[in-house]
Formats: C-alpha cells, structure tokens, sequence
C-alpha cells in the first residue's frame, strides 16, 4: 500500500512522500523528536543522502506562561501539540500551539476548536482545561493522553480483534452523535485523531505507555482534534479556502469533490474509515499521490474487509462498508444508529447493514456509472424481471450483460442460507465442492485417481476449505471422507516413506506476524488407515484412533509448513491398510458450551469423542507455538481468541483424499 500525503507544518501546503527535500513552498521539512507521535511517516531526506551524524536534539518553542514543555507530541496542519507540566495544578497535560502564532486565519480557526470543545461534555470527547488565545502564543490545554492514539496502537500491536474493534469505534461513536447534535460536524475523524485515555485517568506522569502490555479493556476512547470541524449554526468559517479539508484515505467522497454542504454523514464515513483501520492496518484509499487517491475515494469501491481478513464476520463488514458508502444517504443516518448496529453485533444479535452480495456490488457499480442507459436499463430490467414477475432468484433466468443474485453454487448463497439458519450443502454427493479455496499450497483435483467425484491429491499438507464463514456460533458439520491413495514411490508399487492422512477440520484462523510469517489454527479430526512401520525393537503399536486435536500451522515465504498437534480425545478404529479405504462419517457439533464430535461406524452406530468443553477450547486455541518461538523468535505471529464461526474445510496429508455429503447445519 501507498502512503498518505501530509501537510507541511509550517504553510499547510500538500506534501508528497517523494518530495525528499520536503515543502518546495517554504523549504521546510518534517523533523519530530524520536518520542513524537505523528498519524503518518516523517519526510526525511532520501536514504542515499542520509547523513552519518546524529539528528539535532529537538528545539522547543518558548515556554507559554505558566506552562513548562517537555517534548513534541505530534503535529497537525497549522499547530504542534506537546506534553507540558502546568506549573499552578503540577499536572501533566497537553498544549496545542500554533506554527504561526501571528496568523490571524490560524488563531480564528483555533478559536472555533477550542469553542467547539468546550461546548461538550461527553466522555469519548478530549476536555479542554483553558484556553490563552489573546497570549503569545495563543495556545489552549487539554487532558494528556498517554498511552497516545489509536494509530499509534494499531501500529504498535497490529490490527485489533474484531469485537475490541467494534466496541472502540461504537464508544468514538457515541462522542461524535454528541457533537453531531450540538451541530458540530468534525469532519476528520481518522486514527489519529482518536486518543486512547486510561478510564482511572491520566497519572501524573510523562514516563511512556508500554503499548505491547496495554490492554484495550483498560483505556477508554476520546475524539479530538476538532481543528477542522464546522459548526452548521456559524456563519463564518475559518477553515474555508485551504483547499481539500480533511485527511485522504479517511474523508468522505463529498469531502474530496468540495460539495457546499458536507453533513453528519462524512462523520459517518470518517469513523467506517477509522473502523476499517482498526480492523486491517490500513486506511481504505492509500496512494502517494493526491489526484490518485482523489480518485478512488470518489469511484472504487475499497477492498472488501473479509478479503484481507477472512476471519471477520460478514455482519461486520456489513457494518464497515454501509459506512464507505458513495451516496451520504445511503450510509448510517447518524452516528448513534451506526453504534447502535455495532451494539447488536457485540451481543450477537441480527444487524441492520446488509452483506455485500454478489448482487448488491453489481447494483453499486452500476449506479456509479449511471450515464450509461444501457447499464441502467439492464439494472431495471433485472430488478422488474424479480419483482414483478415473481421469479425466485435461484431459477432467474440470466438476462444478457445483467448482474446476476447469487446461485445455489455461490458462496454467498450459502451464507444467506446459514444467516437465516437454513442447513445447506458443501459437497454433494457428486461433483466438486460448491465453493471452496486452498489453503496454504494448492492441491489437484483427481477424479479419476480416486474413483469418486470430488477428491483431491496432495504432496505435502493441503487444506482446502469448503466454507469460509458459518455465519453462526452453533452448528453441526457432517462429512464423510476417505483415503482413496496415499503418496507412493516413483514407481508405484508401495507407499512412500513418512505419514499420510487426512481430517476434517473447523474454526479455521490465519494469524499474522513478522516477516511475512503466518499460521493456520484450527481444530481437526484426522487419520490414516495405514500403521506406521514399527522400528527395530520396539512394541507393535496399539489399535489406530482417529483424533480431535488442535493444530497449528506456521510458515513462511521461505519456511516449509510446520504443524503442531496438542492431542484432545481420540477414538479407535480399525484400519482398513488398503486404498481405497472405506468411507468414513464424522460429525461435530460446535456450540458456547464447546465441541461434541462423533465417529459414525459403517453400522450407524457412534463412537463418542471426550466432549472438550468451552474453556479448554479456548486455552489450546490460543496457546502460541512454542517449538517455533525456541526455533525462530522473532517470528512475531500473534495467535487469535477462538471463534466458532471460522473456515470449515477437509485436510490432507500427503495422501489422496476424498470427500462427499458435507452438510452444515445451524443448531437452535
């Protein structure tokens, strides 16, 4: 991804993350303290002409009366905030200055923060202490917050866990339905701008914040910066004629296009953009260059939530997206109705924001593109031949150049059907799964080798996953594989040397580190229907089991997978030592209270796995990978809570694997 432009601290002129030698206006460059947090990276010269000496320590402005500063917290387009000791009360707090104190446009715009402030009092709001602007400088004081910004986090510890996420922003929410009723609209909302305060209030400290051992629970969320916000009963505004006024990549299409009459709804977009952040890491437009970005913000779509975190819900996304919308009106009406929607998805509860189908993104692209008749007579004539003839939209017919609903082979239909807990189908009992995507390296389809409809063969270890969200945190999964071959030597005739199996597995998760490392965590039922050789004086091996164990699966670009098992229950099988094997039929049942699996014998007769109840579900899930962290310590990978609602899919190891009649059924 690109970078955002900045401003130059000094005139407020665009600055490019190319231009080396910083503002060309007023040949000023961006130097911060190394303690300095900034929302965006500093302009330094290129790294060919970085210089062997040490920076210059950083030079502070006079003292304001009264107040003693101690270093740079971070600057905006026209003033630097520090931490400073007020010498009266002894209590730390933070002072916002102006680059230019003699600029009459810079105090007026000053003025209106400080007013807009100190007309709130809500809890997810920064509170104004005083404010000195007939003094020199003119400057205001504020609470300090230490542990910093929610960019600053996010940069530190990485992208947050989706509820952590969620309740953050439904809090900023809150503060900004506030502002917005006082007929403030802020019109910058971006990570930046969200302070991270502790709930038992700031110590009276400028020590730092150890932000790898802070925890979210611990610290509550404050909108500020409201240098650019704009009061709808004001009829003079100061933050007039300085061009685009926000932040690119977190403003709202009506904010880049400079429309007369920018609402609550930018708010709206301001925080979806904030939310989209907190989630991946990245703001949802990211391009160096100004016209670039500009561009997208007002005609791409951004990149789906769950492409670059599958692991999100699609109840989320939903959230995220219905707030990016294009047209103000079809976004949240206020920020309360959008914290209200992030309230239902925190208890589980049915959301108001409708996932991005197939159907609705087609319907979007179109309307973007509105001047062309024909595609907006194709869009009517598919939504007439809907409605009002009645046809279901599994038997639609295609009409030509028409965005088509989503078929019963689409993922997105069996994500409808599972978020009305409907039961569907993964894999029938002919033909390839409905949908499916490999997971870690690509396997082969191989009908033919296995003499079954849907089999697939693999070298090494595959997972291939069949479903990529339940949907739903209670459901029973049914399968029936079997191990029709296993890996053989060059010549055919006997097995190659090593393990071979395959598995189910469910509650799939990438979790993300250093280095481009990652690893797949999941639980899974797995086995062979071969024994291992016996080595030289050692006891034949017992009855075979097939096993409900933990897996985790790290690598890297250049790291082979490296799977970990933590053993949970087994059940003992009889093995068929032969290919094909038999076909064999696992169910489990996931619920809040844990996971209940069963080995169904050719009978019908079951064979009960050891319940594994929910706490111990959730210890084994998230235990890190220790062997590897002996082995590589700095790989960095961060292992996820569990959520029942991850992939479900079939394992394979080095074998030829099987699969029909997978079924996924919601349970009450």
């Amino acid at each position: 991804m690109g970078i955002n432009p900045i401003t130059c601290p000094q005139c407020s002129r665009l600055i490019l993350p190319e231009s080396g030698d910083g503002c060309s206006v007023c040949a000023k460059t961006r130097r911060v303290d190394p303690r300095a947090e900034t929302d965006v990276p500093e302009i330094t010269e290129p790294r060919a002409r970085v210089r062997s000496t040490p920076p210059a320590p950083e030079v502070l402005p006079p003292n304001p009366p009264g107040l003693v500063l101690s270093h740079l917290l971070g600057r905006g387009g026209v003033g630097a905030v520090y931490l400073a000791r007020d010498v009266e009360t002894k209590r730390q707090v933070a002072v916002k200055l102006l680059h230019v104190p003699g600029d009459s446009g810079a105090v007026g715009r000053l003025q209106v923060e400080v007013e807009t402030l100190a007309s709130l009092t809500h809890p997810n709001v920064v509170t104004v202490f005083a404010a000195k602007l007939q003094q020199n400088p003119p400057h205001y004081t504020m609470e300090f917050a230490s542990p910093g910004t929610l960019s600053r986090f996010v940069a530190a510890r990485g992208p947050l866990a989706p509820r952590d996420a969620a309740k953050l922003i439904q809090d900023v929410a809150h503060g900004t339905h506030a502002a917005n009723q006082a007929q403030i609209i802020h019109r910058d909302i971006k990570p930046g701008n969200v302070l991270l305060q502790f709930k038992n209030g700031t110590a009276d400290s400028s020590a730092p914040v150890d932000l790898a051992t802070l925890q979210l629970a611990d610290v509550e969320p404050k909108l500020s910066d409201f240098g650019l916000a704009k009061q709808l009963d004001r009829t003079v505004s100061f933050t007039q004629n300085t061009g685009v006024l926000g932040t690119p990549g977190f403003m709202a299409p009506e904010q880049v296009t400079g429309a007369s009459v920018v609402e609550a709804a930018a708010d709206v977009y301001g925080l979806g953009a904030t939310l989209y952040y907190a989630l991946t890491g990245q703001a949802p437009f990211e391009e160096p260059e100004l016209h670039k970005i500009v561009g997208q913000i007002e005609h791409v779509e951004p990149t789906r939530i769950r492409i670059v975190r599958p692991e999100i819900s699609v109840d989320l996304e939903a959230i995220v997206h219905k707030c990016l919308e294009k047209e103000p009106s079809a976004r949240y009406a206020t920020a309360e109705e959008l914290a209200a929607d992030l309230g239902r998805f925190l208890e589980g509860k049915p959301v108001l924001a409708k996932p991005l189908t197939p159907l609705r993104r087609a319907r979007k692209a179109v309307l973007r593109n509105r001047g062309s008749l024909a595609g907006a007579a194709l869009l009517v004539c598919a939504l007439v031949g809907v409605f009002a003839l009645g046809i279901s939209l599994s038997t639609w017919p295609p009409v030509a150049g028409a965005p088509l609903p989503p078929s019963p082979d689409s993922i997105e239909y069996i994500e409808a059907q599972l978020a009305a807990r409907q039961p569907v189908t993964l894999v029938k009992d002919s033909g390839k799964p409905v949908w499916h995507k490999w997971v870690l390296d690509s396997a082969e389809f191989v009908p033919d080798k296995a003499n079954a409809p849907c089999a697939f063969s693999t070298r090494d270890l595959s997972m291939l996953d069949l479903c990529r969200d339940t949907m739903v945190d209670r459901y029973r999964i049914r399968a029936e594989l079997s191990q029709a071959d296993v890996i053989r030597t060059p010549d055919g005739r006997t097995r190659d040397p090593g393990g071979h199996e395959i598995g189910l597995y469910f509650g799939r998760q990438t979790a993300l580190g250093d280095n481009d490392w990652r690893s797949q965590v999941a639980f899974l039922i797995k086995f062979t229907e071969f024994s291992r050789p016996t080595p030289p004086g050692f006891p034949p091996p017992g009855q075979e089991a097939a096993r409900l164990v933990h897996v985790c699966v790290p690598k890297s670009p250049t790291v082979s997978p490296l799977p970990r098992y933590m053993g949970s229950a087994s059940v003992p099988f009889t093995q068929a030592n032969q290919t094909p094997g038999p076909w064999r039929t696992i169910e489990v049942d996931v619920t809040p209270a844990g996971i209940a699996a069963r080995w169904i014998r050719p009978d019908n007769t079951e064979a009960q796995f050891r319940p594994l109840p929910i706490a111990e579900v959730q210890t084994k899930y998230s235990k890190p990978h220790e062997e590897l962290n002996n082995l590589i310590p700095d790989n960095g990978i961060k292992y996820p809570a569990w959520n029942a609602r991850g992939a479900i899919g079939v394992w394979g190891y080095r074998s030829v694997v099987a699969v029909r009649n997978v079924t996924l059924t919601p349970l009450p």
